[in-house]
C-alpha cells in the first residue's frame, strides 16, 4: 500500500504530477503481481486503480480517470460477489467515484446508475454498522441529488439531499466528511440554492 498512500499524501499536498506518477507506479506494480495471484492482489489493483482514477480527475484527464474507475468495479464487483461482507464497502465506493467520473462526461444517466447502485449498498451497511457507515451514506446520497438535479429531477434531488441532511446530522451534526477513498460535494457552486443549503442542526450555534 506504501506508493498508493504516498499518491495519497501527495495529493493532500497538491502535488498533483507526484501523485499520479506514485499512483501509476502502484498500479503497474500490482497488476503485474494480481496477474500471478490474484487470490491475494487483486483487491490491492483495485484500491490503486481507485485512487488512480482520483490522481487522473484531479488533473483534469477524464476518459482516463473513467477506464480507471470502471476497471477497479469491475474487479470489486467480482470480488463482492464471492466475498460480500469484505468487498460490498470498497464496490460502493468504487460505485461512487464511477458515477463522478460519469457526470464529469456528461454522461448524467450512466452516473445516476452507478449512484443508485452505491446508495443501495449503502443504505443497508448504514443500517447494519451506522457509526462506520452513516458518513459514507451521506456522501452518496449528496451525489445522487446532484446528479437527479443535473437531470432536471429538482423534487427527487431535493427530497435526497434531504435525506443526506439528516443522515450527516445523525452521525455528527459539526463534522464535514472527508472520505478518503473517494470524492464528494462535487458540483456544488452549480447547485439551487434550496438543495444545496444544508439545514441547521438543532441546539447548535
Amino acid at each position: 500500500m506504501e506508493l498508493t498512500n504516498q499518491s495519497r499524501r501527495l495529493a493532500d499536498l497538491g502535488r498533483r504530477e507526484e501523485a499520479l506518477a506514485a499512483s501509476e507506479q502502484a498500479v503497474t506494480i500490482r497488476r503485474q503481481l494480481a496477474e500471478a495471484r490474484p487470490d491475494i492482489y487483486l483487491p490491492q489493483l483495485a484500491a490503486s486503480l481507485n485512487n488512480q482514477s482520483l490522481r487522473l480527475a484531479d488533473l483534469g484527464r477524464r476518459e482516463e480517470a473513467l477506464a480507471a474507475s470502471e476497471q477497479a468495479v469491475t474487479i470489486r464487483r467480482q470480488l463482492a460477489k464471492d466475498h460480500p461482507d469484505t468487498y460490498l464497502p470498497q464496490l460502493a465506493a468504487s460505485l461512487n467515484n464511477q458515477s463522478l467520473r460519469l457526470a464529469d462526461l456528461g454522461q448524467p444517466d450512466e452516473a445516476l446508475a452507478a449512484s443508485e447502485q452505491a446508495v443501495t449498498i449503502r443504505r443497508q451497511l448504514a443500517k447494519d454498522h451506522p457509526d462506520t457507515y452513516l458518513p459514507h451514506l451521506a456522501a452518496s446520497l449528496d451525489n445522487l441529488a446532484a446528479t437527479l438535479w443535473s437531470l432536471g429531477r429538482d423534487a427527487e434531488a431535493s427530497a435526497i439531499r434531504e435525506e443526506a441532511d439528516a443522515v450527516a446530522w445523525e452521525q455528527d451534526p459539526r463534522r464535514r466528511l472527508r472520505l478518503g477513498e473517494e470524492q464528494t460535494g462535487r458540483r456544488a457552486a452549480h447547485w439551487p440554492l434550496q438543495v444545496f443549503r444544508r439545514k441547521p442542526a438543532s441546539g447548535l450555534p
